[in-house]
């Protein structure tokens, strides 16, 4: 049978990511900690799908917090981990700074939110013990 790409509910799929979007959201303000990672947004503009949650790392090592991450199962990503080379100098400081602390957190509609509470305490976790 041929690939239908048009077989997949986008409505549910679109409803699940900002559902597990607002999860997410709920389970880091609880955790407070905020020392160590912040929303890189502040709200979801109205319309808008998320693809995935992006924290900022404030101490720790977002590379290695990465391979921990992933080590454990939660598949973050690690998006603009290396800007193009013409964005590679002193003119670009803070595009260069935030692209180094970046984590993006998955909230993709396989993902079970249930689990979001010991991804968090894991991200904590790493980002400590890699201070």
């Amino acid at each position: 049978s041929r690939y239908n790409p048009w077989k997949y509910d986008i409505a549910a799929i679109a409803k699940r990511r900002l559902e597990n979007y607002a999860v997410l959201s709920d389970v880091i303000e609880q955790r407070g900690d905020s020392e160590y990672i912040t929303p890189l947004k502040s709200r979801i503009v109205p319309g808008d799908v998320p693809q995935t949650f992006p924290v900022r790392i404030l101490r720790g090592n977002r590379d290695l917090v990465y391979d921990l991450m992933n080590k454990q199962g939660y598949g973050v990503v690690s998006l603009y981990h290396t800007l193009i080379p013409p964005l590679r100098n002193e003119e670009y400081r803070d595009s260069l700074d935030l692209s180094r602390c970046i984590l993006n957190l998955p909230v993709h509609q396989d993902v079970d939110a249930r689990r979001y509470k010991d991804m968090i305490k894991l991200l904590l976790d790493s980002c400590k013990s890699t201070e």
